[in-house]
């Protein structure tokens, strides 16, 4: 394919494509997840043969004999975490620094066992919360669009409640679920607690919950262990959604979820391709390319002095940001393709790269495309 971003459209595109009205296979969580071995038996838990993806405009044949693999609640990563609590709260949403970092298994961040919930770690997480409960609530006017009263039924803030919850749990509330939240928001009043500290509470609450802190699919219908079941409309949001942005669903993704718009194929793709031309995309294909080519581990090497003068910090920082400025030059500026990312001539580069692939010497810092000598430096892999 040569079409104008074809590498990341393409790429993302077969993982989507098969979402409307795919399925899943429901299990527990990441603690009691299945034995995972090397990163090649790994993509063999997929299950079955793939089928050849569909030409455009045709309908998705991976759907048709469903084989998905097990299906894991997958707890939040820092990146998601932090992008979930820009889209609740806004931009000017205070950095939870002491969420949990996600370590690296299987050659991945995003790894559903490297993202367990520890003892340590829900501490980590019920910090985060309390940081950012207190900050958001400072000022409860400018958090509701209303002021508040002392009423234990306030409808200014019961309406905020139930729109925040809807957002934090990218899905509609039980009856169940609402109603602790509000009861928690009235004993609080009811205990004489201001509504700026009875409204942090609840925050809080949310922030810790396992709905809003996992990503689970249990499907559209009951069934046994380890029965096949569709995905709801709402958790078809939340797979393009942090596949495509590593964040929840938007509010425009989270009202066509509402009204069942996402078991429609054509509307899957119309979305993903939004999304892939939003900026937010880039963000997510470049850690990928990290993971994916296990470039962490520059961080971690030491070479001889004497042989290799030209090694230290500043070139390795270079390799890994010229692996991520080239491929997503690639994807989303150029007519990329799968062939030149693996075999083409022309990479991004600084004057320290520039003068070891033997390329114009008179650049400076700042990354710029350069021309490379085919015949020995070709693709991503060289």
């Amino acid at each position: 394919t040569q079409a104008r971003g074809s590498v990341a459209v393409h790429s993302f595109l077969c993982a989507v494509a098969g979402m409307a009205a795919c399925t899943g296979t429901i299990t527990g969580g990441s603690e009691t997840s299945q034995q995972v071995g090397s990163r090649s038996d790994s993509v063999s838990d997929v299950g079955g043969d793939a089928p050849p993806l569909s030409e455009p405009g045709t309908p998705a044949a991976l759907c048709t004999s469903p084989k998905p693999g097990v299906v894991l609640n997958r707890r939040l990563t820092q990146s998601q975490f932090q992008n979930a609590i820009k889209e609740l709260f806004g931009a000017a949403a205070p950095v939870a620094n002491t969420f949990p970092k996600a370590s690296i298994r299987e050659g991945y961040r995003t790894f559903v066992d490297a993202n367990s919930v520890t003892a340590d770690g829900a501490e980590q997480i019920a910090s985060a919360a309390t940081t950012i409960a207190t900050k958001v609530t400072a000022d409860p006017k400018a958090l509701l669009g209303c002021a508040p009263s002392a009423a234990a039924d306030d409808m200014c803030v019961r309406g905020y409640i139930a729109k925040l919850a809807h957002k934090a749990y990218r899905r509609p509330l039980q009856k169940a679920e609402l109603d602790t939240l509000n009861t928690a928001y009235a004993k609080l009043i009811g205990a004489a607690f201001t509504p700026a500290e009875s409204l942090s509470a609840v925050v809080e609450l949310v922030l810790q919950s396992p709905q809003f802190l996992y990503i689970a699919e249990f499907g559209s219908a009951a069934g046994a262990a380890g029965a096949v079941v569709s995905l709801t409309d709402h958790e078809i949001a939340s797979r393009l959604s942090f596949l495509l942005w590593d964040a929840p669903p938007s509010d425009e993704l989270l009202q066509l979820a509402d009204i069942g718009k996402l078991h429609q194929s054509n509307e899957v793709e119309a979305q993903a391709r939004k999304m892939l031309a939003d900026p937010r995309a880039l963000n997510v294909f470049g850690p990928f390319l990290e993971d994916w080519l296990e470039l962490y581990r520059l961080d971690s090497q030491t070479k001889d002095a004497k042989r290799f003068p030209e090694w230290s910090d500043g070139l390795a920082t270079a390799m890994r940001a010229e692996v991520n400025q080239s491929a997503t030059e690639l994807a989303f500026t150029q007519n990329g393709s799968i062939a030149g990312l693996l075999a083409g001539n022309r990479t991004m580069a600084n004057a320290g790269l520039a003068k070891i692939y033997g390329a114009d010497t008179g650049m400076g810092e700042t990354f710029a495309q350069v021309s490379l000598n085919g015949a020995q430096r070709a693709g991503i892999l060289t």
